[in-house]
């Protein structure tokens, strides 16, 4: 819940990180179509979503503002998450 005028930061699985899909979740990713994993490793219980920009953005869209979106990058240590600020209406 956020209240109206209220800011939310957040990160998602972005273009960057679309390399550790297979090439069928590839093809739903490029559709701009949420992919979500689910007990992906026997044994462990894991739950990983890779979200595009086209998909946030219509989640968004009429809902929220986008104040900033930084892509993720590859860096030292491995793959940065995107960077999501947003911004909820007065209404």
């Amino acid at each position: 819940m956020l209240k109206p005028g209220g800011i939310l930061l957040l990160t998602t699985h972005g273009d960057i990180t679309r390399q550790n899909l297979l090439p069928d979740e590839q093809q739903k990713f490029d559709a701009g179509e949420l992919v979500v994993r689910g007990n992906v490793k026997e044994g462990h219980r894991m739950y990983t979503a890779y979200h595009p920009v086209k998909y946030m953005n219509t989640l968004f869209d009429h809902k929220v503002t986008v104040l900033k979106h930084k892509a993720g990058t590859r860096q030292s240590w491995g793959l940065e998450q995107d960077l999501w600020l947003l911004q909820k209406g007065n209404s």
